[in-house]
Formats: C-alpha cells, sequence, structure tokens
C-alpha cells in the first residue's frame, strides 16, 4: 500500500513496450494497482518523477504515465505534478510514484 509521505518505485522497461511510448498491458496493470493505492491519499499532492537517458522519449513517456493515472484517479487534467531527469549514463531507467505529504 502506498502510504502518505511513501514512494512507488518502478522499471520503465515493465511499463512501456520496447523502445516506445505506449503502456505495456503489465505496464497499465502495474499502473492500476499504484493508483488503488493512491486513492487512500487523493488529499495528498502526487507526484511522477522519471529518470531516463533520453529527453524525447521522456517527455512523452512521462505524459503518458501521468495521464493515465490522472484517469485512473479521476482527476482533473494536470492534477499529477511530474519531474523528467535526463541522464544520458543512466543504466535503468525508472519512474517514482509518490503520494506526499503537503508541507506547511
Amino acid at each position: 500500500m502506498l502510504a502518505s509521505g511513501s514512494v512507488t518505485s518502478l522499471s520503465l522497461k515493465s511499463l512501456f513496450e520496447r523502445d516506445e511510448n505506449i503502456l505495456t498491458s503489465e505496464g497499465k496493470e502495474r499502473l492500476v494497482e499504484v493508483a488503488s493505492a493512491i486513492k487512500t491519499h487523493l488529499h495528498h499532492p502526487i507526484e511522477v518523477k522519471m529518470l531516463t537517458p533520453d529527453q524525447s522519449s521522456g517527455e512523452q513517456q512521462i505524459k503518458e504515465l501521468s495521464g493515465y493515472l490522472t484517469k485512473q484517479l479521476i482527476l482533473p487534467e494536470n492534477a499529477i505534478g511530474t519531474k523528467l531527469t535526463v541522464d544520458e549514463k543512466v543504466a535503468y531507467p525508472s519512474i517514482d510514484i509518490s503520494s506526499q505529504n503537503k508541507i506547511k
């Protein structure tokens, strides 16, 4: 379960078709599981952080991912924050999905 202030990390390879910006069936299933856990913490900001070696595909993938989660959670468009980090030397591209406590 995703508790407030926690992070779920996933490999990009398990979420997307090889060298594509299309979510796999397995990727969609994993995101549905994450969305189900997040639903209990919708009062906390949700953020998707991606580490990838490729700027162009990373931008498309993070958009696809956050859009899919937004639909699963029935949230307004752009309700999920995103942060893309590009590092050409990264060996294991990954995604972190977090539900953070608000800092007052």
